[in-house]
């Protein structure tokens, strides 16, 4: 397995996480970026044994993107 493209943890399922982040957000770009690493960090934080830190960082994007969207309302 190629450790660059083709990481376990992205790997595991049926489809792999780059193709579905950019299936997300290829209609609606926007929040791209928090969108993609909230997924990011929930897909793979069962496969690389330390769920609770990429939990954690699903939830700082969440948050950030949370912010970002009530500046933008405002």
């Amino acid at each position: 397995m190629n450790k660059i493209t083709s990481r376990k943890h992205y790997t595991s399922a049926s489809i792999e996480c780059i193709d579905a982040i950019n299936g997300m957000t290829e209609q609606n770009p926007e929040g791209a970026y928090d969108r993609g690493s909230i997924l990011k960090y929930l897909w793979r934080c069962f496969e690389k044994g330390d769920a609770l830190t990429d939990l954690k960082k699903a939830r700082w994007f969440i948050n950030d993107l949370i912010e970002r969207l009530e500046k933008k309302a405002h």
